[in-house]
């Protein structure tokens, strides 16, 4: 129960991350279509499939490094908000979901947010 806020924040955002990410494979697709007919491709409406992937780093990383709660839910919510142009809000869920993850993370109480990762060296004796 003590780590469930940043795995609740972690697991939501990454869920959140995939609909984003299909959302900007969607505009990736129409942009590709578009560009057969006028000639040109512009790399803006990539941006999406970008966002997603930064997005789904962000929700790792609410796992495995949760003291840095305020960052990863600070560019959580930063990530979804520009997915409303550029991902087509992650088909709504992926920004509602995205937006729901990095407010816990950003509201996380500091007891809760002990690493999953134990990164504490230990002393182990030689072997005989």
């Amino acid at each position: 129960m003590e780590r469930a806020f940043s795995l609740a924040a972690g697991v939501l955002t990454i869920i959140g991350a995939g609909f984003i990410l299909l959302g900007g494979i969607v505009v990736a697709f129409f942009a590709t279509v578009l560009s057969l007919f006028l000639g040109a491709r512009w790399l803006i409406f990539d941006l999406g499939l970008v966002i997603a992937l930064v997005v789904l780093v962000v929700g790792i990383l609410m796992i495995i490094v949760p003291r840095a709660h305020v960052a990863w839910g600070a560019i959580a919510i930063a990530g979804a908000v520009l997915s409303v142009p550029f991902a087509l809000a992650g088909l709504v869920i992926g920004f509602v979901l995205v937006l729901i993850g990095g407010i816990l993370a950003l509201r996380a109480p500091k007891q809760w947010l002990r690493p999953w990762v134990d990164t504490t060296a230990k002393e182990v004796p030689p072997p005989r």
